[in-house]
Parts: C-alpha cells; sequence; structure tokens
C-alpha cells in the first residue's frame, strides 16, 4: 500500500521521496506547496498531492483516497521562525502532529515516522555522546513543540494503539538547503549553504558561528534514517536519534571544502548559533541495533557528495 510523506516537496522530503523510490516505493508527497524542478528525475514514480496538513478533512481525504498506511511527517516551522512567532508555531508544528495522530487513530494507519530534534535535549556538555534517554530540557520554543509532539504520539501510543516512531537529528545540511521555489540550488540560503555554495560560485562567504561545534548530519543520510523507521519490524523503542557521529567547527569544514575549491575565499566570524545548543553528537547505538541505520557520509564525504552535485571535481 502506498506511504506518503508530509512535507514532501521541501528541502528534506525532495530527498525522502528519493530514498523511497530507491526502495521501489512509490510515495505520494503532500504538501501546500507544488513540485520543484529539482525533482524532475522522479516526477513519473511519485503522485503529488497539494494540500494544507492543518486541514485535517483534505488530509483525511488523501490518505483514505489512496489507502495510505505508512507515514512520514516532516512539516513544521523551524528554531527561528518558531521563536518569532510562537502562535504560528503552534499551530503548525503541534496542530499538524494532532491531526496525523486523530487521522492515524481512526483510519488504523500502520506507522508514523516523526522528525524531532537534537532541540529536545536544550544545553548538553561536550563530554560525552547524547543518548535518547538523557534529560530533556529544550531552550527553544522549536525544541519545545518537538518535545510535546513526542509526547503525543507515545500517549496515542498507549492510549490508542497508534504507531509512533521519532527520529531526532541534528542539523541537516546537503543539496537544496535553503532552496526556494523557483530558483536555482545553487542559489540556496543558510550557513550551511553559503559555505560551499558561495565559492562554488567565486563568491567570498562570510560565516557565523567561530568556534561553535556542530554535527552537520548529510541530508542523504536523514533520509535514509526516515525511510528505516518507516519499516523496521519489532522494534523495542520508538524514538531514535540519528547523527553522523562527528563534531565539526565551521573552520574545519571550510578547510574540507578548500581542499576542493583551493582559491575558496570563507571568512569565519564569531558568533553563537542559538538553534544548536547541544555541544555533543548523538549516540545513534538503538538506531543502529534497531533500524540498521549507519551512516554513509561523514564531513569528508559529505562535501565530496556535495561537490559533486554541484559538479566540482576533486
Amino acid at each position: 500500500m502506498p506511504v506518503m510523506v508530509i512535507g514532501g516537496n521541501g528541502y528534506v522530503g525532495v530527498h525522502v521521496l528519493r530514498e523511497l523510490v530507491a526502495m521501489e516505493e512509490t510515495p505520494i508527497s503532500y504538501d501546500i506547496q507544488p513540485p520543484s524542478g529539482e525533482m524532475h528525475d522522479i516526477m513519473g514514480k511519485i503522485k503529488f498531492v497539494k494540500g494544507d496538513v492543518l486541514n485535517v478533512t483534505d488530509l483525511l481525504r488523501a490518505i483514505k483516497q489512496d489507502e495510505v498506511d505508512r507515514v512520514i511527517h516532516m512539516t513544521s516551522l523551524l528554531t527561528a521562525a518558531s521563536q518569532q512567532n510562537p502562535v504560528a508555531a503552534y499551530h503548525l508544528n503541534i496542530g499538524s502532529t494532532l491531526n496525523m495522530l486523530e487521522i492515524a487513530r481512526i483510519m488504523d494507519i500502520k506507522r508514523i515516522v516523526y522528525t524531532s530534534s537534537l532541540a529536545v535535549y536544550g544545553r548538553k556538555p561536550e563530554n560525552r555522546p547524547v543518548g535518547e534517554d538523557d534529560p530533556k530540557e529544550p531552550i527553544s520554543l522549536y525544541g519545545a513543540t518537538k518535545l510535546f509532539c513526542e509526547h503525543l504520539g507515545a500517549s496515542y501510543g498507549e492510549t490508542f494503539g497508534v504507531d509512533f516512531v521519532a527520529v531526532r537529528w541534528p542539523l541537516v545540511w546537503g543539496p537544496g538547503q535553503g532552496k526556494q521555489i523557483g530558483k536555482s540550488l545553487v542559489h540556496g540560503t543558510g550557513k550551511f549553504a553559503d559555505i560551499i555554495e558561495k565559492p562554488a560560485r567565486g563568491e567570498a562567504a562570510k560565516i557565523p558561528g567561530g568556534s561553535q561545534k556542530y554535527e552537520p548530519l548529510y541530508v542523504k543520510d536523514a533520509a535514509r534514517s526516515l525511510a528505516l523507521a518507516l519499516f523496521a519490524e519489532g522494534l523495542s523503542h520508538r524514538v531514535f536519534n540519528a547523527g553522523c557521529e562527528r563534531m565539526i567547527t565551521l573552520q574545519e569544514l571550510a578547510d574540507l571544502i578548500k581542499k576542493h575549491i583551493p582559491g575558496a575565499s570563507i571568512e569565519i566570524e564569531e558568533g553563537f548559533d542559538y538553534a544548536i545548543p547541544c555541544q555533543s553528537y548523538l549516540d545513534i547505538s538503538r538506531a543502529r541495533t534497531e533500524l540498521g541505520y549507519k551512516p554513509q557520509f561523514r564531513p569528508p564525504e559529505a562535501v565530496e557528495d556535495y561537490m559533486v552535485h554541484l559538479g566540482i571535481k576533486a
């Protein structure tokens, strides 16, 4: 039976759709935005349904019409947008999840996979990996909404038998990041797009972040983690970390990029990233064991793959 990706036309969603197609699925992308031109290679293998995840009637109709039995739910406002507009964050981040859980209860959906975040953990030191059972103390509204949605999913599981799985990601980066509808991929925005795409265009890049460390999860690994979670059987847990097990500073990332673009002009400015309070990498041993997840793109491999996408040879 078909699987649905809510938010499938977005930056990460496109990669999720590709991963599902590679698994010989015929996914349905449910999104308020139209498909982008960057999806041309999979257009004939996917169905698109235009709809608002906050319109429970339309969402229910789409799921019923195509007899969808598994769903990946990716729609939410991100950190800065959530912090600036709490009402919108409440309605979209929490309201969309509640809609999907209600539909799952009514329609007997086999599984919902929910994209969560390391933001649920809040501030964590550098001295050890962060495990799923570590204390959750989000400092951002975005992190708080993600944690609340995890609790919603657990409650629907205990009360109504809804099969809910949450996958917590660190920062996700890769081709398409920050892309706007109708613009080329190489015109992405955001520091992790600019640090590689601006030099690729021959432009200087000035990136804030100082010596802060990040765990950069490459978008292809992120997509694979969701696809694995969607079909994994015999799960003992319902929440999984999925990262790359490496921490890197922006300067270290810039140095990797300069190996491919020797003349790149990249300046790293001082500054702290409010969106990334967790200063250690995620422990992924649970996902390794139960989902079969293993990162394929740590920073060096990710930079190399990104360069190939941008048409730059080593």
